[in-house]
């Protein structure tokens, strides 16, 4: 008979850990941590350091918030890279920040994208040949002006 392979025990001292770890590579606060999930800080910091548990939904939560698998967060395995688009890794990471840094982000993307537009708009101009431009001193010559 195969023996079914077993999965480390959950260590709430090691998830705590990771969850520390994670926070710090965002350079996010407790506080902020606690207020993005919508529980107390000192309850956030007693799961930090692995004095309680969690609720699934705060699990859930955090997976979500950092952009971590549930499995990475309670077992530590590495997760599996996965072919996840650029848009989606993006948008994730917008999600775990703060409304003021999302609107910030979002309005240099915008400026961003008005600029390409731009740049295209203008490099279409050229490829199709540059207009006849009257120079200043042409328009002064042909503007009735001559003595």
């Amino acid at each position: 008979m195969k023996r079914k392979q077993e999965k480390p025990a959950y260590d709430r001292i090691a998830a705590g850990e990771r969850l520390r770890c994670r926070r710090l590579e965002l350079g996010w606060s407790r506080e902020l941590v606690a207020e993005r999930l919508g529980v107390v800080n000192k309850y956030y910091a007693d799961i930090e350091r692995g004095t309680c548990g969690m609720s699934v939904e705060t699990l859930i939560n955090l997976s979500r918030l950092y952009g971590v698998s549930l499995d990475t967060l309670i077992y530590g395995e590495k997760e599996k890279k996965s072919a996840v688009s650029q848009e989606e890794q993006l948008m994730r990471g917008l999600n775990g920040m703060p409304q003021v840094v999302q609107d910030y982000c979002l309005r240099m993307l915008w400026l961003f994208a008005d600029g390409l537009r731009a740049a295209q708009e203008e490099a279409a101009e050229y490829e199709t040949g540059p207009e006849t431009v009257k120079s200043s001193s042409d328009s002064e010559k042909n503007s009735g002006s001559e003595a």
